[in-house]
């Protein structure tokens, strides 16, 4: 995931520790959050026939995963998962981080690496199920505003 070169030089992990630096380790758990949700509501559309963001959805919480990965300090693990998931484990795991990272926030995190091992899993899943290039195209783009976004920021606070 960190191969991305954004257009103003930044990657994915820059960008990434930025948005941590510039808007808190508190706000950036409750936008995982928000983003988590936003995800379940998507498949279930999906499931149910409706128009879903699938691809959209999946790609903000990848971007959120990265971020939850580095201040949980959580490694990287083999995804070589042999337990079949269909949609409806997929947003099982997907509510699982929105409890702890809920439970985190509240200062109890002793089952947030392990829950976001199960959505970083279940991604790689949306990844074979859904438009896996939508996906990489949004997250590039959500990157590149993000990357803007948090210049503009570091900018008007040097002024």
């Amino acid at each position: 995931m960190n191969q991305y070169k954004l257009s103003n030089g930044y990657n994915i992990e820059s960008t990434c520790e930025m948005a941590i630096y510039t808007y808190g380790r508190k706000h950036q758990q409750i936008k995982a959050i928000e983003e988590l949700g936003e995800l379940i509501q998507a498949l279930t559309n999906s499931v149910v026939g409706a128009d879903h963001n699938v691809e959209e959805e999946s790609a903000d919480v990848e971007i959120m995963i990265f971020q939850l990965k580095k201040f949980f300090k959580t490694k990287d693990q083999k995804r070589e998962t042999k337990r079949p998931m269909g949609i409806s484990l997929i947003i099982k795991d997907l509510s699982y981080l929105v409890t702890e990272l809920s439970r985190a926030y509240n200062g109890q995190d002793h089952h947030v690496s392990h829950a976001i091992y199960k959505v970083d899993e279940a991604l790689q899943h949306i990844r074979k199920i859904y438009h896996v290039d939508c996906i990489e195209k949004y997250k590039y783009e959500k990157l590149e505003r993000l990357s803007t976004n948090l210049l503009k920021c570091r900018t008007h606070w040097r002024e």
